[in-house]
């Protein structure tokens, strides 16, 4: 089974192709949003998205204050969304961070940082490597290695019928 997971940002997007099945990573990329809407690869059977859970820092004036660039990744995933299901007819999967790092680290209580992770993914599927040497996750970086845990975790958790 064949996952795409995406990162969405406010400004750029980390995606990865993941093979569930062979624990391969296919391809993985940091690309700005619009460039990620033009690339979405719709042969894909299953997409998983970082969905956001956006909890107002505090208030000003009485009004909620929400973090700058929140509104853009919200805007981001809901083009996605749509993207996607208008290529495939079908709406992407949504993952919470919550979630994927509940299964992907020793503290189930979801507030894992992203080091654990991407620790944790590391000893999993072996190392990054070197650009002489590469290891299965050669290139994985920034909002990738997020991408890839979003792909791990719904393979993990999801059984194959229901893909």
């Amino acid at each position: 089974m064949v996952i795409l997971g995406i990162d969405p940002g406010k400004e750029m997007s980390g995606a990865v192709v993941w093979d569930h099945k062979e624990k391969t990573l296919l391809q993985s990329m940091i690309l700005p949003n619009r460039e990620l809407l033009d690339w979405l690869p719709t042969h894909i059977e299953t997409c998983v998205i970082e969905d956001v859970k956006i909890h107002p820092m505090r208030t000003v004036q009485g009004y909620p204050y929400v973090p700058e660039g929140a509104g853009e990744t919200v805007k981001m995933i809901g083009r996605i969304q749509e993207r996607w299901f208008m290529a495939r007819g079908t709406d992407p999967l949504m993952l919470k961070r919550a979630e994927v790092t509940k299964h992907l680290s020793a503290n189930k209580r979801g507030r894992s940082k992203d080091s654990q992770v991407i620790e944790e993914l590391t000893f999993r599927f072996g190392g990054k490597g070197t650009k002489k040497e590469p290891g299965p996750l050669y290139g994985i970086k920034s909002h990738a290695w997020q991408a890839l845990a979003l792909a791990v975790t719904l393979g993990d958790t999801v059984p194959i019928a229901d893909f």
